[in-house]
């Protein structure tokens, strides 16, 4: 008799091979059995090889890495952007206080004050005061000196930012004109 004929056939993706009863369970190259009957434990398994998994395990690092450097690279971003507004806000603080100064000087020479408020509209701060006091000389061999401050607190910095500007005063000049002091001889 035909033994090809006799034996069933078991249908794989390659094609047809008989199937003998004394055989093992179809089994994949890794050892995992893809057939009904249990599987004889082989002694020295051949090593198992994923090449897609190796690949997508891969791929998920490196999409891992990719998306935290993002990420890190996008609060750089944001924390620079930041500081250039801050210091943006600071150099137009420090410009007010010393425009603020300067009007002040020009104001004090006029007739003296004891403090100045400067009350300027801005479009992005709304209204500001410059505040400029007036400090007296310490003593009569010092002047006298203008000291402005601004404050500003727009709603995206986390703390005010103030500008400082200081003027130093001249000397005033006398009121009462004082006789001249002769330092030589005097004749008679």
């Amino acid at each position: 008799s035909n033994h090809a004929i006799d034996q069933p056939f078991e249908h794989s993706r390659f094609g047809s091979k008989p199937h003998h009863h004394g055989d093992l369970a179809e089994s994949n190259h890794c050892g995992v059995s893809t057939g009904a009957r249990p599987m004889i434990p082989q002694h020295a398994a051949p090593p198992c090889h994923h090449p897609q998994g190796a690949v997508l395990v891969i791929v998920l690092l490196t999409l891992t890495v990719i998306l935290g450097l993002m990420g890190s690279l996008s609060q750089l971003s944001v924390i620079q952007h930041k500081q250039s507004r801050r210091f943006e806000i600071q150099a137009q603080a420090d410009w007010l206080a010393e425009s603020a100064a300067d009007r002040a000087v020009d104001r004090f020479a006029k007739s003296e004050f004891s403090t100045d408020t400067w009350t300027v509209t801005l479009a992005e701060f709304g209204t500001i005061q410059v505040v400029t006091r007036a400090i007296p000389p310490d003593s009569h061999q010092s002047s006298g000196r203008l000291e402005s401050h601004v404050r500003l607190a727009p709603d995206f910095v986390s703390t005010p930012v103030h500008g400082h500007a200081t003027r130093h005063l001249g000397p005033k000049a006398p009121t009462t004109p004082q006789p001249p002091q002769s330092h030589g001889k005097t004749s008679p």
